[in-house]
């Protein structure tokens, strides 16, 4: 028997979840705390992250690489620093090639000069990211919120993703800072979108406080044969840093740069437990 790095039995898998939004389906995975089949009364906060399929399961992630989420997850738990937190993800879409990009971005791909022929790779990719978004407030936070024990208030949800993962978890932040009170912004793709959501950033209102993990690695890249594709990265990410901490103080930023840090589900999984140790006020031991 194959051994799984998590507990299978708090796995929840939903298929074919029906997105009104989009009038597509997608698989949802939901990873329960420890304790929690035997608790009837204790509610949890709740991570909602994309790209599903990388988050838990070696055997259907990219490369067989993963965040090693439920295990982080329960380790915190172990060592008394969380309570235990209610893990929510949503697989990308595979419908058709580029519907992932299509779904983690507002608005369509930018030209990109500075990348040469991946330009015309992406032309009309991009600019179903608001329905995305609005699928995961209007229709799955509530179905999650009717069907497990959650806290449900702002305060006690996040969301998080990678790459454009992190494109798409800063817009979901600055445009539903009623709904979620912090965001996981890890390895951001601002590339693909950069000068729209410069200008989103600019112009954002966020009602109420919000806070924000972003952070970049020195060797980030999509496309090696690019070779200046990492500056590409970080140069996003700095433009996106410093108009953010120009904001008001209802943004709080951290923003970190990790030397040599590449731009895979490895290197996303050293850097979740100082994300969710913000995110969750979680001890500062994490």
């Amino acid at each position: 028997m194959v051994q799984t790095p998590f507990d299978a039995t708090r796995l929840v898998v939903i298929e074919n979840f029906f997105i009104p939004q989009l009038n597509s389906h997608r698989t949802v995975r939901i990873y329960l705390p420890q304790g929690y089949q035997c608790e009837t009364s204790l509610r949890y906060p709740v991570l909602y992250m994309h790209d599903g399929q990388n988050m838990i399961d070696p055997a259907l992630s990219y490369g067989g690489q993963t965040w090693r989420a439920p295990e982080i997850l329960d380790q915190l738990q172990r060592d008394g620093q969380s309570n235990g937190i209610l893990l929510v993800c949503v697989d990308n879409n595979t419908d058709y090639e580029g519907a992932r990009m299509d779904e983690y971005s507002p608005w369509p791909c930018e030209k990109m000069v500075h990348l040469g022929t991946r330009e015309h790779a992406n032309n009309h990719k991009g600019g179903k990211g608001a329905q995305y978004i609005n699928f995961i407030v209007e229709t799955l936070k509530p179905y999650i919120d009717a069907h497990y024990r959650t806290l449900a208030d702002r305060d006690h949800t996040v969301i998080a993703g990678s790459s454009m993962g992190g494109h798409i978890s800063l817009y979901a932040l600055l445009q539903h800072s009623e709904t979620f009170h912090f965001a996981g912004v890890f390895s951001p793709a601002f590339w693909f979108s950069e000068n729209a959501m410069a200008a989103f950033i600019e112009q954002a209102q966020c009602p109420y406080p919000v806070g924000i993990y972003m952070d970049m690695g020195t060797r980030e890249s999509s496309n090696h044969d690019i070779g200046h594709f990492p500056q590409v990265y970080l140069n996003g990410a700095r433009r996106m840093q410093r108009l953010l901490e120009q904001k008001d103080a209802s943004i709080a930023l951290r923003y970190d740069e990790i030397a040599l840090a590449v731009h895979n589900e490895a290197a996303w999984a050293e850097r979740f437990p100082a994300f969710l140790c913000d995110a969750f006020r979680l001890q500062s031991s994490c």
